[in-house]
């Protein structure tokens, strides 16, 4: 069986991190996967045989860039909204072409424009499945479709299943379509072998430097570190590009807690296990998560996790259960939190054993299961 996996480029994001995870645990004996990117970068994550990755030949030049803008807004101001396959002809080619070359019988798309293609998708290449794995709230993908909601609603009709990472997620594409499978994203790397010691008033946090929609709540976190005494520490793993990442340095610094903050920037497998494994408390500042990567990792080695309530993080925390969740993004309540996490042994040894209790359930080799099930399924029904 032939499964192609398409992205927007595989750089460190989450969403690329949890797709090549999948791809190379799956590649093999009855199952050959394939990659197909929109972006010509080289690929962060490891990919065994370098024919697997398939790049988009046709780059949109700088005159071509400008012309789209002006075309969507034309459209916009007309129409209240644009058609996006408009605009995507290039992938639509591309992923067709590849689609008969390799034979593909399972196709995966993972954005919400690429969800907008799956009817023309479906026209040329009649015999292909296609799943819709949506890696984000329904609130955080139907705003990002919101310009093109009629296209992106009619690609959520006409796919053949779609995977969704939370149960709020199940309930609202329900409407759309019902042949829906809830699947968890699986750990990316191992789970610690021996309990990890308390690393004294350390908090690590790891996610991309960004603005974009102000998601990671980069502003949060500066305003929570702020109400915290200068013994806690901050540890950073992260990158942006450069305009944002000034842009933090400039936040950090006009907090006045720039001794606090410790930032390296990106890390990847044993740095990004250390980085870690060097902090008492992990902490996530976003404003909205399909499903928190990163919490599920500091879960896998026992840091005891302290989140804004996201759909990502009521999944894996059990609204809870195996984390504190912190309502209406109340900095006061956060800081709180963390002081009394890294004061009261108790209460943070507590929270490592259910952290790792709960990371058992998204081993690798049981979320790859539950994949090969549902493409065996699919391809059966055919």
């Amino acid at each position: 069986m032939r499964i192609c996996f398409v992205t927007n480029g595989l750089g460190l994001g989450g969403v690329e991190r949890v797709v090549t995870t999948i791809g190379e645990n799956l590649n093999g004996g009855q199952f050959s996967t394939y990659y197909y990117s929109l972006s010509m970068e080289e690929p962060a994550w490891k990919i065994k045989e370098s024919g697997r990755l398939i790049k988009q030949k046709k780059q949109l030049g700088q005159k071509k860039r400008i012309l789209f803008r002006t075309g969507k807004a034309l459209e916009l101001l007309l129409k209240g909204e644009f058609n996006v396959n408009r605009y995507q002809k290039s992938f639509i080619q591309g992923i067709t072409e590849l689609i008969r070359i390799k034979k593909v019988d399972v196709l995966v798309l993972t954005s919400a424009q690429q969800f907008a293609a799956v009817p023309l998708i479906k026209e040329i290449c009649g015999d292909v499945r296609v799943i819709l794995w949506v890696h984000q709230s329904y609130k955080a993908i139907t705003q990002l479709a919101k310009n093109f909601s009629s296209s992106f609603i009619r690609g959520i009709k006409s796919a053949n299943q779609i995977v969704c990472l939370t149960q709020d997620a199940v309930l609202a594409f329900n409407k759309y379509n019902h042949n829906i499978t809830l699947i968890h994203n699986p750990l990316s790397f191992n789970m610690t072998t021996k309990v990890p010691e308390f690393k004294g008033f350390n908090v690590a946090f790891v996610g991309r430097i960004t603005f974009e929609q102000d998601q990671k709540g980069l502003d949060l976190l500066v305003k929570i570190m702020q109400k915290l005494p200068d013994s806690i520490r901050l540890n950073i793993a992260g990158a942006g590009d450069e305009k944002s990442e000034k842009k933090f340095q400039r936040l950090v610094k006009s907090y006045g807690i720039s001794q606090q903050v410790n930032w390296n920037g990106a890390k990847m497998g044993h740095a990004l296990i250390e980085h870690y494994q060097s902090s008492s408390v992990f902490i996530s500042t976003s404003r909205t998560e399909g499903f928190s990567l990163v919490i599920l990792e500091a879960l896998s080695l026992g840091v005891p996790v302290i989140s804004f309530k996201t759909a990502g993080a009521i999944e894996i925390l059990e609204n809870g259960r195996y984390g504190i969740l912190i309502d209406n993004y109340d900095i006061e309540k956060f800081a709180c939190e963390i002081v009394r996490m890294l004061n009261d042994h108790e209460l943070w040894s507590k929270y490592q054993a259910l952290s790792l209790e709960r990371a058992k359930d998204f081993k690798i080799e049981n979320i790859v299961q539950v994949w090969r099930e549902l493409f065996v399924r699919l391809v059966d029904q055919s």
